[in-house]
């Protein structure tokens, strides 16, 4: 399996079947098939799921060349969990079905199930089932983390933002004043972040759409008008 060592020892031959002392730093070592790496001592490593070889070849003349049987490599233990993309943005009432992946220390692909991991969702932002559907319940931002059940140890965890219900401002031709005494965090179906009267106000076209906004000061508790 990935992670594991196997040493291998090199042994001559003359013609009549003698043995000829050779040592195994006396050869060059090569594995075939991207499978592992081997170090001048004969000490192979696996590391890459597939099949390959292993080859020694004498320094000195003869340069005779063995090669082993076919080498399988296998997955080695889980090591990491990757939980599957997530839009950027969610919808309240959205749903979305996650995935989770598991590799080992090499990457390699190791098989694991979404009922292997514990859901949990951080943030008041909505819930999630142990097959790991997601349901957006309310807007803000959150992270879902997942656990191995059978190490608490391995997690993954990814964040996202959940938006409010859509809100369609239509404003008629010939008004000219707008008051909006909500927070605004989509516009044209975008997620776009008002942190400012000028970021609203670029949002709705700017010169060519807004003549005079009026906002809410809670932190002041009082009225303000823009121009």
């Amino acid at each position: 399996k990935a992670g594991e060592r196997q040493p291998f020892i090199m042994s001559a031959f003359d013609a009549d079947n003698h043995v000829i002392e050779v040592r195994n730093t006396d050869a060059l070592w090569a594995v075939d098939g991207n499978i592992g790496t081997i170090d001048e001592t004969g000490l192979f490593r696996a590391e890459t799921v597939g099949s390959g070889t292993i080859r020694a070849q004498l320094i000195t003349a003869p340069k005779i060349t063995a090669q082993t049987n076919t080498i399988t490599v296998q997955a080695g233990a889980l090591a990491k969990l990757i939980l599957s993309s997530i839009p950027t943005a969610l919808k309240v009432g959205n749903t979305h079905q996650l995935t989770i992946n598991g590799v080992d220390a090499f990457n390699n692909a190791v098989a694991v199930q979404n009922t292997d991991v514990a859901w949990e969702v951080i943030g008041d932002i909505g819930s999630v089932d142990s097959a790991g559907n997601f349901l957006a319940t309310q807007a803000g931002s959150g992270r879902i983390k997942a656990t191995l059940k059978a190490d608490g140890n391995i997690t993954a965890t990814i964040t996202l933002t959940v938006i409010g219900p859509a809100f369609d401002l239509h404003v008629p031709g010939g008004i000219r004043l707008i008051h909006l005494p909500l927070a605004v965090t989509t516009v044209n179906d975008k997620p776009m972040k008002i942190q400012r009267i000028g970021d609203f106000y670029d949002a709705l076209g700017g010169a060519d759409n807004v003549n005079f906004i009026i906002t809410r000061d809670t932190s002041a508790g009082v009225w303000r008008s823009f121009l």
